[in-house]
């Protein structure tokens, strides 16, 4: 019988996209593996974690780690941890997704005087490295030394991982990070005929456009240049519509005021975080997801929308260029340009039937069996 080989998982919480791609990679079964966590959740996620009492994997939370919180900002880190010795020393590969927040430097070097296998699972981008603090820590991890392969999250981190370490190409495997696509179309499939009940409900009318933002209200996130430009398509080019930013965060309060200032409150509403359930209300209502981010690696919630036939305006700072192809079902705008993202969303809106339809057949190529192959490559072949 052909002997399993051990992988075992290192990250700083289990999020529901990754509760769902573990639960798929259970099926592979020349791999077995586990799931090491730092928190069941962190202080800036409100997901629904009841998950985690029903898993197809094993996974376990450190007790031994401990989050540092720095005062007055919404930053944290890990410490602690020394019980991955004994954990580490199990497995025949480690996989550390991301680290450099937790305890992945420290570990690392544990892992290869273990002489394991070691893979760095990044999904950081130019732009998120955006301190001379962070870049050194980076450069530092992203190297032969401690990592024998490296994934990445779509070609923008990528391109991040080779600007660091540019001898890497031949390491380097392209994942995207995939969701559960049959239980976002299953649910769509199942609101699609309701949808005009559905809009009623959230009050848009039936000739207004339906303006979506999904994440959380942090800076990173631009939403106030979302509630600008909305500002532009009113006033400018006369555009009747309904924006709604989902989430919550530090910068709600202040969103608000912007709103409260341009006048803009029968335009945009601020909705808190919504779990699965009703945030899919939104995305059946909406015409248009968008995407301001001045960085965000890889935005979950592109897929999600596609799943749901929406068609995706984004930033060129957002790490969305593998999935949002340019004028097939969305736009990719310079974050520069005012003027551009305003006509981003017209022109998206004019197309939005096409656009939302080529939306669900991309996003059909972005699938959890793909991401387990490419773990199961790099599992069971020799090292490169």
């Amino acid at each position: 019988m052909k002997k399993q080989k051990k992988i075992l998982f290192l990250t700083n919480i289990i999020s529901p996209y990754m509760n769902d791609f573990f639960n798929t990679l259970v099926d592979y079964s020349d791999i077995d593996f586990e799931v090491c966590a730092c928190s069941k959740i962190e202080p800036d996620r409100e997901w629904d974690i009841s998950f985690l009492k029903n898993t197809k994997y094993k996974y376990s939370i450190l007790k031994d780690i401990f989050m540092l919180k720095q005062p007055f900002r919404n930053r944290f880190a890990y410490i602690g941890g020394l019980s991955l010795l004994k954990k580490i020393s199990e497995f025949d590969t480690i996989i550390f997704k991301g680290g450099t927040r937790f305890v992945g430097p420290l570990f690392v070097i544990i892992s290869r005087l273990m002489k394991k296998k070691t893979v760095l699972w990044e999904q950081n981008s130019i732009e998120t490295t955006n301190t001379t603090l962070k870049k050194f820590v980076k450069k530092l991890y992203i190297n032969d030394s401690l990592f024998d392969n490296f994934i990445a999250y779509g070609s923008h981190v990528k391109e991040f991982i080779l600007k660091l370490n540019p001898n890497a190409q031949n390491k380097v495997k392209l994942v995207f990070s995939a969701i559960n696509n049959a239980k976002f179309k299953n649910r769509y499939l199942k609101l699609k005929p309701k949808r005009n009940l559905i809009r009623k409900k959230l009050k848009i009318e039936k000739n207004q456009n339906g303006i979506l933002f999904v994440g959380r209200f942090v800076k990173e996130k631009n939403i106030s240049s979302l509630i600008g430009v909305a500002y532009i398509l009113k006033n400018r080019y006369d555009l009747n519509f309904r924006c709604f930013l989902v989430g919550n965060g530090v910068l709600k309060n202040q969103l608000q005021k912007q709103i409260n200032n341009l006048k803009l409150n029968d335009y945009i509403n601020i909705i808190p975080f919504q779990q699965f359930e009703k945030l899919s209300m939104f995305y059946i209502g909406a015409d248009l997801l968008v995407i301001p981010s001045t960085f965000d690696p890889w935005p979950i919630v592109t897929m999600e929308a596609m799943n749901f036939g929406l068609p995706i305006v984004a930033s060129n700072k957002a790490g969305v260029k593998d999935i949002l192809k340019d004028g097939q079902n969305g736009y990719i705008y310079d974050i520069t340009s005012t003027n551009a993202f305003a006509k981003a969303i017209l022109q998206a809106l004019k197309k939005a039937d096409d656009f939302g339809k080529n939306s669900e057949e991309i996003i059909k190529e972005v699938n959890f069996d793909k991401v387990c192959k490419t773990i199961q490559e790099l599992v069971l072949n020799p090292i490169k």
